[in-house]
């Protein structure tokens, strides 16, 4: 038997082996694909829950930007990290907008703005990273300078006071960073620029 298994394979020509392979491949990624959402659908019912829909606001203790919009968001914490562009962020219970310029920080739970936490960036943000040492993040987008300095499309900030880290100084990029990536202690960054410092 296992004598003329193996010759049956042997006389498949490239293309039988080809197909017998990809359907096999595809048995494969419908198994992977499918079995976690059975498992996911199984906890759901484990959970209690009983059909219900979510609600339609899930949560009131947001901030509200008041004018502009929202692309990024990070938590260090107990503090979210908005990104965007916007001038002004109303608080959560409260008639009067605050000034932010394009990044706000607020509390996790409470919609509290940070008092501490309020630099000044002159451009839209993109995207905000945590740096993982819980103390800083990275910031990038379409900015050229921050705190009144000239720093272009990527800052490393102090997740507290707001402040410049200055240690991170990777060169002026001559466009926008759109997203960020944390691999193996390497920063990656993609965009539209064609120049990093000279």
């Amino acid at each position: 038997m296992e004598s003329h298994v193996n010759d049956r394979h042997r006389t498949l020509g490239p293309a039988r082996r080809v197909a017998a392979a990809a359907v096999g491949f595809a048995v494969l990624a419908a198994v992977l694909v499918t079995a976690p959402f059975a498992t996911d659908a199984g906890a759901v019912a484990d959970a209690g829950q009983s059909g219900q829909v979510v609600s339609a606001t899930p949560v009131a203790w947001t901030p509200q930007v008041t004018n502009g919009y929202v692309r990024t968001f990070a938590e260090v914490g107990n503090t979210v990290f908005s990104g965007g562009s916007f001038t002004t962020v109303q608080a959560p219970g409260t008639a009067t907008a605050e000034s932010r310029s394009n990044i706000v920080a607020f509390g996790k739970g409470t919609g509290a703005l940070s008092t501490t936490f309020q630099p000044s960036i002159n451009g839209e943000i993109f995207k905000i990273l945590p740096s993982g040492d819980g103390q800083t993040i990275f910031v990038a987008g379409g900015f050229s300078t921050v705190n009144g300095q000239t720093v272009r499309s990527i800052v490393k900030l102090d997740a507290t006071t707001g402040q410049r880290v200055t240690a991170f100084n990777p060169g002026a990029f001559d466009g926008r960073i759109h997203d960020m990536f944390l691999r193996n202690g390497k920063l990656i960054v993609t965009g539209r620029f064609n120049k990093v410092g000279s």
